[in-house]
């Protein structure tokens, strides 16, 4: 507390001397004035005078104040005045720390927010090169069966209907004929010398062939499906053409 007190006088004795050196230049003034005889001179003289009475009453308003300190009367008000300075430290402290989290928050979302943002963007173009690769492998595959396929199967399909046609190394190969209406789509297939399986695609149905050297066809294979409507198919030679 002691060292509230020198505190609290230091700075009342600085206020004290700073309205003498005031009140020394106002009494220097109206010196001045007094010598010239005219309404303005008088109304500066006047003003000059009032401050400097205001000047001297704080003066002896200080003064007591300083008395009251040094008899400890003051005491109370400078705990007052210290708690409220501290609660006032500390809410700006927190208002400060609050602040700073909330850039700190702010530059975190902001960077994920571009992070996740620059990952999309090398995703999609991860994607893109992606899908192109896919597209010229698909291509070179599709080029290279396209000059695999035997004369007959193209002379062949060229004979028929849209849906009937060929599997050559897992490509749908269809007739170039326009597709006839309520018949099923049926390719044939061969996996191995002597072997031959037939495909035949219903609404509904899905059935699958296998034929022997020249014995009968036999059923292998039965499921049912979902009904589709009938549709023309693509010749895979109209792209080979």
């Amino acid at each position: 507390m002691e060292q509230h007190r020198r505190h609290f006088e230091n700075n009342i004795k600085n206020e004290i001397k700073q309205m003498e050196r005031y009140n020394e230049r106002d009494q220097e003034k109206i010196s001045r004035m007094l010598k010239l005889d005219d309404d303005y001179s008088r109304s500066q003289v006047e003003k000059s005078q009032e401050d400097i009475n205001r000047r001297l009453n704080k003066i002896q308003e200080y003064e007591n104040d300083i008395i009251n300190c040094q008899e400890g009367k003051m005491d109370e008000q400078f705990r007052a005045d210290r708690e409220k300075s501290m609660k006032d430290m500390q809410e700006l402290d927190n208002a400060r720390r609050k602040k700073k989290a909330d850039e700190m928050e702010y530059k975190k979302r902001q960077g994920d927010e571009m992070h996740q943002r620059n990952r999309c963007f090398r995703d999609e173009d991860r994607r893109h090169r992606n899908i192109g690769k896919e597209v010229d492998r698909t291509y070179r595959y599709f080029c290279k069966i396209s000059a695999s396929i035997p004369d007959y199967i193209q002379n062949n399909l060229k004979d028929m209907t849209n849906n009937k046609g060929y599997i050559w190394k897992g490509i749908h190969l269809y007739g170039e004929l326009p597709y006839e209406e309520y018949k099923p789509r049926v390719l044939f297939e061969k996996p191995k010398r002597d072997v031959l399986h037939i495909h035949e695609w219903y609404n509904n149905e899905y059935k699958k062939f296998e034929k022997i050297g020249k014995n009968r066809k036999q059923l292998i294979e039965k499921h049912s499906r979902k009904k589709k409507s009938n549709g023309g198919f693509v010749s895979l030679l109209d792209f080979v053409k």
